[in-house]
C-alpha cells in the first residue's frame, strides 16, 4: 500500500475508529493514541500482505484488538471502567453511555459497530470472527435491552 492511499484512508476512516475506540476506552488521549496506532498497524499488515478485501473492517478488527490490549494491559476486568466526563457532555450521551455500559461486551461492540459505524451484520460477524446469525440474535437481544434502558 502506498502512502497516498494510507493517507486517503487515514482522511476518510480517522473519525469513526477514533470514535469507535473512544466509546471503549472513555478517554479522548488514548482514544487518539489507539487509533493512531491501528492505522500504524494497518499499514504494517497491507504493505506485508499486499491487497486487502475490506479494509474499513479489517481497521475495525485491528482497532478492536487494541482496546483489548490496552485493557489486558492495564489488568481491568471491564471495559467500563476508567471513563472520563466532561463537563459539557450531553446528557443524552452520558444515558446512552451509560445503557451502552449495561450490555454485555459482545453486545456493546455489536450495537456501536452496526449501528453507529453502519457495517452490515454480516461485516460485524467477520470482525467479531461470529456466524452472522449469532450476530443477528445478539443484536435483537441488545436492542431489546437498550429499548428498555432508554
Amino acid at each position: 500500500m502506498r502512502r497516498r492511499q494510507l493517507a486517503k484512508l487515514y482522511d476518510t476512516f480517522y473519525e469513526p475508529i477514533y470514535r469507535f475506540i473512544y466509546f471503549r476506552v472513555g478517554s479522548k488521549e488514548v482514544g487518539e493514541d489507539l487509533a493512531a496506532d491501528a492505522f500504524l498497524k494497518f499499514w504494517r499488515y497491507a504493505k506485508e500482505k499486499g491487497k486487502i478485501d475490506n479494509e474499513r473492517a479489517l481497521l475495525y478488527k485491528i482497532s478492536r484488538t487494541l482496546v483489548v490490549d490496552f485493557y489486558r494491559k492495564k489488568k481491568e476486568v471491564s471495559l467500563n471502567e476508567g471513563d472520563e466526563k466532561s463537563k459539557d457532555d450531553d446528557s443524552n450521551l452520558l444515558d446512552l453511555q451509560k445503557a451502552l455500559g449495561e450490555l454485555d461486551d459482545i453486545q456493546r461492540e455489536v450495537v456501536v459497530l452496526h449501528y453507529f459505524e453502519g457495517f452490515s451484520l454480516r461485516e460485524v460477524g467477520e470482525i467479531l470472527e461470529r456466524k452472522e446469525n449469532s450476530i443477528q440474535v445478539i443484536a435483537h437481544r441488545a436492542r431489546a435491552k437498550l429499548k428498555d434502558k432508554l
